[in-house]
């Protein structure tokens, strides 16, 4: 009876740590959602708004890395599919430059007040930078 006490302890103690884990993960998750969250220098005058599944984005990015953009240019980088704030400050951006809603999208590039919509856009953008 004992040992069968101490099996039942330890798997409701185990049960109760994962309901933990996962209930502070999820916690910490969904504020992360509503941070600003910048990778690369802040004060950065390019900016990419980037979804984290989306393969034009991911395409933008290996050109950038061919070219070692980041490396000559300060650029920084928000996903926007997970994280509320990071989109919210890209629906400001697109307003900013005249963009109606149903014309944003990602990759989407700012710079100084002008918007660069799309992967194409983008590298073109970058090409003249590099001129």
């Amino acid at each position: 009876m004992d040992i069968l006490r101490k099996k039942e302890f330890v798997a409701v103690l185990i049960g109760f740590i994962v309901v933990v884990g996962l209930s502070w993960w999820g916690v910490t998750d969904s504020k992360q959602q509503n941070m600003l969250v910048i990778d690369g220098p802040e004060d950065a005058k390019i900016r990419i708004y980037y979804g984290k599944e989306c393969p034009h984005c991911e395409r933008l990015f290996e050109y950038m890395g061919e070219n070692n953009i980041d490396s000559r240019i300060p650029v920084a980088r928000q996903e926007v599919w997970h994280n509320k704030a990071n989109q919210k400050d890209m629906l400001s951006k697109a307003k900013e430059c005249g963009i109606p809603d149903q014309k944003i999208g990602v990759p989407l590039l700012y710079s100084e007040g002008k918007c660069y919509i799309g992967e194409d856009e983008a590298k073109q953008f970058f090409s003249e930078m590099l001129k």
